[in-house]
């Protein structure tokens, strides 16, 4: 297996002694195998923070007996067993309930009920039409994509993990035979970027990389441009040819644990790449053409272009009679820029495929958020739970165990009361037997069989279980107002009105910092957009929201313009219908609009239907020289 010490025999002694550039021309001077060792440090410098994540996960899920403890009973010191392990060694069943699933649905539920969609904003005010034109391709990637189920999946690992991972590339979909922009939601434990970010908005990264694990044929598919390339790809990952089958179950959680090493995949079935986008750095120009109003970084080789055009310009205006002084110039200075750059590295630190970042928006394709990152830390919500967690649960296996071990209806009969024509065992089978009759003579001084039972949980047990209850509802933000659960008879409507207004007030910060680092997942899509969509295009939006105009997306007029991005609530939600509905109805009964306005802006089913066959009338009708009666048709409908 590969590891630090044994990869380091890959390392080629090829650099250059002088490292007086190394800093300022960094893609230059770089060397593969020693970026594969700092991204393999960096995936290390996680496995505290995935093991926290792992251990939510588990509890999220169920697994809430599965931390580790010193062993009481070992052989050896410092031996560790699982506790669920550990209570059934003492004949005891480690019971539990699962509250924080409860809170992670109820949070999930939340947000699929407030749907929410993407609205382009033009900077231009003239240009309003074109942020209509944005926003409808937008919604158009989006559905494609499947946006809001990956939200949720997405909000319910981000709920346990405390990380926002996406990417967005744009490449060829073999299903659907087109290229197209690709989003996707990114395992936070095959991710990896520098340790020493501490910016809120995750603007310190430098490095960034996910750990990819394809099959032959995917591998061959994506890095392989010719014949000689596919070879060379195949001789890469020989061993993976000679593995027929993956010892691994379906659905296996720990495929990629918190133990799954950098460089070799658990899967023998896969070839492992790896993905590595980092921030790089050269010398150039910072190049401003006066005449032609441009800017832009050009290699330090054109400064003789520079100095000679300079020259020219000069001449020029001299012949025409100015002074050289009023010649517009190329001016130009030295200058370090920085950029994005990608590799796809081997486990054997071989490069196959690296390059600038093709995007115009010049940075990596990965969204990352991390929350809260207080002084630097990663604190999921789940993660606040876990406490009250492992309280409910060791109350509940205390009263479970109480229960079992109490006495439950003993019968304590003294020898003298059986009767003397009666064994023990027909005396006890008729006293347990359902309407059983037992005939016996009193004798002075025996007393009758008596029957016990304990009541061996007290109230108190049953308390303490109802306020960790509590507790959890009141960390979680998670009470009767936002579950939709009815009052009680005492309970005025203005007060549950509020109630459920101020509900989701503790999950506020965690679902707005969800939403912005949607938003700027989505303002990255959108950049996407504006760089490969190249091809005017008929968007197929279903909706009377829009203008059959801006369903035609127009890539000439969208290109040069710049839009902001919002988040709003989403119009195909019941209660925007309703109220939608209400108004124009309204509208329509005080003549403020006619009937056929109506029809064109209700969302009701009857709506297209009735337009289709006011239009045939009215094309009839203009034919024949006869009105129509929209208001009879209104009336023949009802409204």
């Amino acid at each position: 297996m590969l590891n630090k010490r044994t990869a380091k025999l890959f390392i080629e002694n090829n650099t250059d002694k002088d490292n007086t550039y190394q800093v300022l021309d960094s893609v230059k001077f770089s060397n593969n195998q020693e970026l594969l060792l700092a991204c393999q440090d960096m995936y290390d410098r996680l496995r505290t923070t995935r093991g926290k994540m792992m251990r939510s996960i588990n509890y999220l899920l169920g697994r809430q007996w599965e931390d580790r403890i010193l062993d009481p009973d070992g052989l050896y010191t410092n031996q560790t067993i699982k506790e669920e392990d550990y209570i059934r060694r003492q004949g005891k069943v480690p019971l539990k309930y699962n509250i924080m699933n409860k809170s992670k649905k109820s949070i999930v539920g939340l947000y699929r009920q407030n749907k929410s969609e993407p609205v382009a904003i033009a900077h231009d005010r003239d240009e309003q039409k074109l942020g209509e034109m944005m926003t409808i391709a937008m919604q158009y990637v989006c559905d494609v994509n499947k946006v809001p189920e990956l939200n949720a999946r997405l909000l319910e690992s981000a709920f346990c993990t405390g990380l926002f991972a996406r990417s967005c590339y744009f490449r060829h979909n073999s299903e659907r035979q087109m290229s197209d922009v690709d989003i996707q939601n990114e395992n936070p434990f095959m991710m990896f970027f520098n340790s020493d970010v501490q910016d809120h908005l995750m603007r310190d990264i430098t490095t960034v990389g996910a750990i990819r694990d394809l099959s032959m044929n995917e591998l061959v598919s994506a890095f392989a441009k010719t014949e000689a390339e596919a070879k060379a790809l195949v001789d890469e990952y020989r061993d993976v040819l000679n593995q027929k089958v993956t010892f691994l179950d379906a659905f296996d959680k720990n495929r990629h644990g918190t133990e799954s090493d950098f460089l070799v995949t658990k899967d023998k079935t896969k070839c492992r790449v790896i993905e590595v986008w980092n921030k790089e750095s050269e010398r150039c120009y910072y190049v401003h053409d006066r005449a032609k109003g441009t800017e832009y970084y050009a290699p330090l080789t054109d400064r003789a272009s520079f100095l000679a055009e300079n020259e020219r310009r000069k001449a020029e205006m001299v012949s025409l009679g100015y002074s050289e002084d009023n010649a517009s110039l190329i001016e130009f200075e030295w200058f370090v820029r920085e950029f994005w750059y990608f590799r796809y590295l081997t486990p054997t630190g071989r490069c196959i495929s690296e390059g600038e970042s093709p995007f115009e928006h010049g940075s990596h394709p990965f969204t990352i958020g991390a929350y809260p990152l207080l002084n630097g830390e990663i604190y999921s919500p789940a993660e606040e739970l876990i406490d009250i967690q492992r309280g409910i649960n060791r109350r509940l296996s205390q009263i479970d165990f109480l229960i079992q071990n109490s006495a439950k209806g003993v019968l304590m009969c003294p020898v003298d009361a059986v009767p003397d024509d009666m064994s023990y065992k027909q005396f006890a089978q008729e006293y347990t037997r359902n309407g059983g009759v037992l005939f016996y003579k009193a004798k002075a001084g025996i007393d009758m069989p008596k029957q016990i039972t304990s009541a061996s949980v007290s109230a108190g047990e049953l308390e303490v279980v109802k306020l960790y209850m509590q507790l959890n509802d009141e960390i979680s933000g998670i009470n009767g107002a936002l579950q939709g659960q009815k009052p009680t008879s005492n309970t005025p409507a203005a007060r549950y009105a509020q109630e459920a207004q101020n509900s989701s007030i503790n999950i506020e910060d965690f679902i707005g910092w969800f939403n912005s680092c949607v938003r700027d997942s989505n303002y990255k899509m959108m950049q996407v957009m504006q760089q490969f969509y190249d091809d005017k295009r008929y968007i197929p939006i279903v909706g009377k929201t829009f203008s059959e105009e801006s369903k035609w997306y127009d890539p000439i007029r969208i290109k040069g313009s710049k839009f902001d991005l919002r988040i709003s609530e989403a119009t195909s939600t019941p209660a925007y219908r309703m109220a939608l509905e209400d108004t124009l109805f309204k509208a329509f009964e005080t003549q403020a609009i006619d009937f056929k306005t109506y029809l064109e802006a209700s969302s009701a089913p009857f709506a297209d239907q009735l337009l289709e066959i006011i239009k045939r009338k009215e094309a009839d009708a203009a034919k024949n020289g006869t009105p129509i009666n929209l208001g009879g048709m209104a009336a023949e409908a009802g409204l």
